[in-house]
């Protein structure tokens, strides 16, 4: 088990920048990227995401082509979150 201020410490920067980007640390050949999902008070209650094969999918191809859309998404949906 992870100590809560190492984690923390970990997820941090993601938290600052506003996204995840995960490269090959679940899966060898895979990346994915991922936003919050908030409701209506700003309280996190999901997460969105996308990924693909490394070979298909560049790592700046998902921060500069799916990142704006994922950030849509979440806002979009945001309203109807109770």
């Amino acid at each position: 088990m992870m100590d809560p201020k190492a984690l923390l410490a970990r997820i941090s920067p993601d938290r600052a920048q506003g996204y995840s980007l995960v490269d090959r640390e679940a899966e060898p050949h895979f990346r994915s990227i991922s936003v919050p999902v908030r409701r209506y008070d700003n309280v996190i209650v999901a997460a969105i995401n996308m990924g693909g094969h490394v070979d298909r999918v560049p790592a700046p191809e998902l921060i500069d082509r799916f990142l704006p859309l994922l950030r849509d998404g979440a806002e979009a949906v945001r309203s109807q979150l109770l």
